[in-house]
């Protein structure tokens, strides 16, 4: 399925209207998602490391509270 004319972004976004989701964040190592993409930055190096799962943790959370930080 993958695009090579569109970011991964806008290809998570597609996948999304076709698989409603409670709540989601995006756990990638890029930054090509659309600005309103709650997205959680991994090191490529390292992948998801302690630090990395909190923030997406809370991230969770705060869209579930409807703060969306």
């Amino acid at each position: 399925f993958p695009s090579h004319d569109k970011s991964r972004g806008y290809e998570i976004q597609d996948w999304l209207e076709r698989n409603p989701v409670e709540s989601y964040v995006i756990l990638d190592d890029d930054s090509d998602m659309i600005s309103h993409q709650p997205l959680v930055k991994c090191p490529n190096r390292f992948g998801i490391t302690y630090e990395v799962a909190k923030e997406a943790i809370q991230k969770l959370n705060n869209i579930k509270d409807g703060s969306n930080k």
